[in-house]
């Protein structure tokens, strides 16, 4: 089993050497924020139990909002349209929100994904784990930096996921990192 492993580890580097140099080569995709995973209904039901009839649907995507230990930040899951009740395809986290009808506190001081994106970081910090590759523009002094991937240029996460596009986007105020958006979008 060990020589099969080793064998395996072995041709999965050789394969990524092998790959063409891109400008986002150090990307890790995030798809979790603490225990809550993207399209994945048992870590819902498992972290904050079955979501039926707690969905807060308006005018705008379906969703539910949680609230971490001292409610200073914010993760609002949106539901996957025509999915199980407990999947949700993508994960904005803030400082500040409207408070919607039905806010779940969990016992999390903070909210960060499985990369070390947490509200806080400088450019700088983001960059060092995302890598290049972001469009980058301002907005009314906010900076945006936005990674988007499809079938043309990251097929790998698009066919395990069975999803058409990921898009992570980061918000930066005064260099601090005040709000940020990833997942899977609804077409």
């Amino acid at each position: 089993m060990k020589i099969s492993l080793s064998f395996l580890f072995l041709i999965t580097v050789i394969q990524a050497c092998s790959q063409k140099p891109n400008n986002f080569q150090r990307k890790v995709l995030d798809t979790s924020i603490n225990k809550f995973v993207l399209l994945n209904s048992v870590s819902i039901r498992n972290s904050i139990g079955d979501q039926t009839g707690k969905l807060i649907e308006d005018e705008k995507p379906s969703r539910i909002q949680i609230g971490n230990l001292d409610s200073s930040e914010f993760v609002t899951l949106f539901h996957l349209n025509g999915s199980n009740i407990n999947t949700f395809n993508k994960f904005e986290v803030a400082t500040s929100r409207e408070i919607e009808k039905s806010v779940q506190v969990v016992a999390d001081k903070l909210f960060r994904t499985e990369s070390g994106i947490r509200l806080g970081i400088t450019q700088q910090q983001l960059k060092a784990i995302k890598g290049k590759g972001a469009v980058e523009k301002d907005k009314n002094g906010i900076t945006i930096l936005r990674y988007r991937f499809d079938n043309k240029n990251d097929a790998n996460l698009i066919k395990k996921y069975n999803m058409p596009i990921y898009e992570a986007t980061y918000y930066f105020k005064n260099n601090k990192l005040v709000k940020f958006v990833f997942g899977f979008p609804n077409l």
